[in-house]
């Protein structure tokens, strides 16, 4: 429990529930075991209307976790949660929480597969990706996860697209002075594959008729970007709601993709990723 909270900063009790004990419909084991761990101090709680209360890891219990030797390496920063919690981004991290955890009790990577905020640096730029899902048994080994409360304008987010696919077009040069040397993917120091790895957008507050509009929006905005010379080039996107997730589960076709690659097409998670 402790080593989930100090990868998602902030959870509620059924978040917990869905990833430690998935035959249960019930949240009693996860309730007593948070007033246990709030009693010694390890956990701390914060009320969010009518949410209820929302979990997270105090300074001792970042120690804990730090001291077990369970830590993952999941974000550039750390963060007890507590100001999360009690901000106004408190509804996009617990949307956060309940994509891991939900993606977890699927078998699609574990606890500490999962990487939040991940700062992609090149050329003097930087683009920050919400969740980053390390697959190192797939071709690529990454899924990379931006969660969209459907609140982003369309300029923004035709920037952030315009930086990823800077990003992927990004490269570094490889060999000794004097030899030939050659260029590479930057991305490639971060991740193997022989494709840059999907950019998957999730939408939460949505019902079928919002997921529609949004995707659409998407699509006309990805279709403004660079249209590469070959289609396998084009930088690969889809979206998807957090609803259809909860509803159909992650593997289930509900990908659609949009932009310049197989725009329309419907797929199921598989088809970002293959075993090497």
């Amino acid at each position: 429990m402790l080593e989930l909270l100090s990868v998602v900063r902030v959870a509620r009790p059924e978040d917990l529930r869905r990833v430690l004990t998935p035959g249960s419909e019930k949240t009693r084991y996860v309730n007593r075991a948070l007033r246990d761990l709030l009693t010694v101090g390890l956990v701390g709680r914060e009320r969010v209307g009518r949410r209820g209360f929302v979990w997270f890891l105090t300074g001792s219990g970042l120690a804990a976790v730090a001291a077990s030797g369970d830590k993952p390496d999941i974000r550039p920063r750390e963060s007890t949660g507590a100001k999360v919690a009690r901000s106004g981004v408190v509804d996009h991290a617990l949307a956060v929480t309940e994509l891991v955890t939900l993606m977890a009790s699927h078998r699609i990577g574990g606890v500490r597969d999962w990487q939040l905020e991940r700062a992609h640096r090149f050329g003097g730029r930087t683009v920050i990706t919400d969740l980053v899902l390390h697959v190192p048994h797939l071709d690529p080994s990454a899924l990379l996860v931006e969660l969209d409360r459907d609140t982003m304008r369309s300029t923004a987010m035709g920037r952030k697209l315009e930086l990823y696919a800077a990003y992927e077009a990004a490269e570094k040069w490889e060999g000794q002075r004097g030899t030939n040397g050659r260029t590479t993917p930057l991305w490639r120091g971060l991740y193997r594959g022989t494709r840059f790895p999907p950019l998957l957008v999730v939408v939460d507050g949505v019902d079928r008729a919002g997921l529609a509009r949004r995707t659409d929006l998407l699509h006309r905005v990805a279709q403004e970007l660079p249209r590469p010379r070959y289609e396998d080039l084009s930088l690969r996107l889809a979206v998807t709601s957090l609803e259809l997730l909860r509803e159909q589960g992650p593997r289930a076709a509900v990908w659609t993709r949009v932009g310049h690659y197989h725009p329309g097409e419907v797929v199921g998670l598989s088809a970002f990723a293959s075993k090497r």
